[in-house]
Formats: C-alpha cells, sequence, structure tokens
C-alpha cells in the first residue's frame, strides 16, 4: 500500500531513518532541517564545523524567495529554488556538505508563478504539479524534472481551468505516476508511465467532487480532500464515497500517509487540538488531544504533516503569531502526543 499527501512531500521528505523539512521559522529564508526518529533530535542540515546557522553561508539555509521539492535520491538531498521568476534545482551531500546548484530550470517547465504546488520523486526523477496564473490564463500542469546534471526537463500533463481556480494531486505506484487534477469541484484523473512517458486519461467525464490527495489500496485509488473521500475503480473509471474516518467529529479535517487518516478537531476556541487515527477501513485506532500549553501557549497553530514511521506519525505546529515552530510525535496506537522541542 501506498499514498501520498500533497503537503507532506512539498516541504517535507521522509527519508526511513530521519525525516528531512523546510523550515520556515524567522524572518530569513528556509533552513534545511531534520528528525531523528531514534533519538526524537531535531536538527539543522549543515555539516560545516562551527557553523552558527544564522546567515546566508550556512549550507543548509536556502537562497530563493522560495524553496520546495526537498527529496532524497542516492548520496544527495535534492530540493528546488524560485528567484526573481527563475527557476533551479540544487542539492547537497545527506552529511550537509558540498552543497551546489545543478542547473537552472526554464520557465516554460516550472512558471514563475506557483498555486498549491506538490512534488513526488520517482527514480531519479522529481515531479512538480501545481496551478498557475502566467500571464492572464489559468491551468495546472506536472513537469519531470531529472536529477542528474544532463537530464531534459518536460511538461508531461496540463490542463487549462480558465474557467475555475484548479489544483493538482500525485501519486506514484509501481511504474506509473497517478494525477488527478481538480477545478469547480470536478476531478479528471491520469495515469503517466514511467517507463514508456506515456500519458493516458482514466476518467471519461469529469468525477463530480474536489481531490486534495491520493492513496492506493489495491487497485482501487483513493481520492480525497481534508473532509472527504471517494474510491475510484480504474476499470470501471467509476466512484464510490470512502467512510475513511468513522470517529471524525462535524468540523473536522484531515490529512492521509501510507494506509493512515489522521483527523483533527478544534472546538470552539479550546486550547487544545484533538486527534484521531484510523485505517483506511474507517476504524480508529488511536485518539488523544495536543495542548497548546505544550506548544508555548499561543492562540493559534498551523500544522504540517512530516511523515511516520509505524508507531509514530511526525507533525510539525506553527504558531501564527510568533512563528515558533514545535514537532510533536503521536502515537499511532497510544494516542500519546510527545512534543520533541522547540527547534534550535
Amino acid at each position: 500500500r501506498e499514498s501520498a499527501s500533497a503537503y507532506m512531500n512539498t516541504m517535507t521528505y521522509d527519508g526511513g531513518e530521519r525525516i528531512y523539512y523546510l523550515s520556515q521559522e524567522g524572518e530569513a529564508g528556509a533552513t534545511i532541517k531534520y528528525i531523528d526518529k531514534e533519538t526524537g533530535e531535531v536538527g539543522v542540515l549543515c555539516g560545516t564545523e562551527g557553523c552558527a546557522h544564522d546567515d546566508e553561508s550556512c549550507n543548509a539555509r536556502c537562497q530563493g524567495d522560495i524553496a520546495l521539492g526537498i527529496n532524497v535520491s542516492g548520496a544527495y538531498l535534492y530540493w528546488l529554488e524560485m528567484s526573481g521568476g527563475t527557476a533551479r534545482l540544487c542539492r547537497m551531500d545527506i552529511d550537509g556538505t558540498e552543497k551546489a546548484a545543478v542547473r537552472e530550470i526554464g520557465s516554460d517547465v516550472i512558471p514563475a508563478t506557483l498555486a498549491d504546488p506538490c512534488v513526488q520523486v520517482r527514480e531519479g526523477v522529481l515531479y512538480l504539479g501545481a496551478g498557475t496564473g502566467d500571464e492572464g490564463a489559468t491551468r495546472v500542469f506536472v513537469s519531470a524534472i531529472p536529477l542528474d546534471e544532463s537530464g531534459e526537463d518536460t511538461v508531461i500533463y496540463q490542463k487549462d481551468t480558465a474557467d475555475g481556480y484548479g489544483t493538482v494531486a500525485m501519486l506514484p505506484v509501481g511504474d506509473g505516476l497517478y494525477i488527478a487534477c481538480s477545478a469547480q469541484e470536478q476531478t479528471e484523473v491520469a495515469k503517466y508511465s514511467t517507463a514508456d512517458k506515456q500519458l493516458d486519461t482514466l476518467t471519461e467525464e469529469a468525477l463530480p467532487f474536489a481531490c486534495r490527495y491520493m492513496g492506493v489500496s489495491e487497485e482501487d485509488i483513493l481520492l480525497a480532500t481534508e473532509n472527504a473521500a471517494h474510491w475510484f475503480d480504474q476499470e470501471t473509471g467509476q466512484a464510490s464515497e470512502a467512510a475513511l474516518c468513522a470517529d471524525m467529529p462535524e468540523g473536522g479535517s484531515a490529512e492521509l500517509t501510507n494506509d493512515l487518516v489522521i483527523s483533527w478537531l478544534r472546538e470552539q476556541d479550546a486550547p487544545a487540538l484533538r486527534f484521531t487515527v484510523s485505517g483506511f477501513d474507517g476504524q480508529s485506532r488511536g485518539a488523544g488531544t495536543i495542548e497548546f500549553s505544550q506548544m508555548g501557549g499561543g492562540e493559534f497553530y498551523s500544522r504540517r504533516l512530516l511523515g511516520e514511521d509505524g508507531q509514530s506519525v511526525y507533525y510539525m505546529f506553527t504558531d501564527r503569531d510568533s512563528g515558533s515552530e514545535y514537532i510533536a510525535a503521536i502515537g499511532i496506537d497510544s494516542g500519546e502526543a510527545e512534543l520533541l522541542g522547540q527547534e534550535p
């Protein structure tokens, strides 16, 4: 089983023993950080001895106005930087040394403006999907960006959504990349073969619902938003409603990771968030609460799903007023929320 979250894979990469992610704490550019799952250590990915990690000379500091698409392939960590309408692919040794720009990427492959980008990496190729409003046109696209220095960057999917705001979600399974394009509460599903570079549309007519996340169980594709989900049958092209979290209360929202659904609810300005962890079968596995007092006692927090390791799901919570970031490990079956500590 595999599933993917657009939010998770744009700014975060789950590398097994470590989670790598882009931190936006403070007014400076994004900083590459990591979480060691075994020890709970949160650190800055810089291998320069004596570095204070407080200016642009730090290897972990990204140089562009926007950084996204962090991932690991082979011995390198890769990411995309965008500045002044120009995108470039960057890399660094996994130990935080030997940072370099691989190449610039043309605006025909990555436009200057992106909306709700999502990223997947498969067999040495980074796939970037997003909406864009360049030159008055509204469209969604997916571009293939090889991670080697001599690779050819190409657009593998695009769709005009001039009649409404469009988003895209992606899911790699086997030798295919599933793509869901949504606009005006309708979704088109396509599959791109990474082997023969062919794109096939799987829906004869648009499905009557939106999609933000994708997952898979056996042959069925899961198409989900923060508060609704459907199973898509590839053979028939039809979709049926999925009850992924029977215990999710009205007003809650959820994310997916692997074969888990994590739902959240804040009740009437309470200084806490309730959560429930469920399987794709809709059965609850663990539930609990994380108190705002554990994270500095702020009033409002945004959250970002970082990854999981079979025992815990990892989240970042950001205080919307101070910008301070906190990492929590949530027990999948125990429902216990352990704060790994405010970041350095």
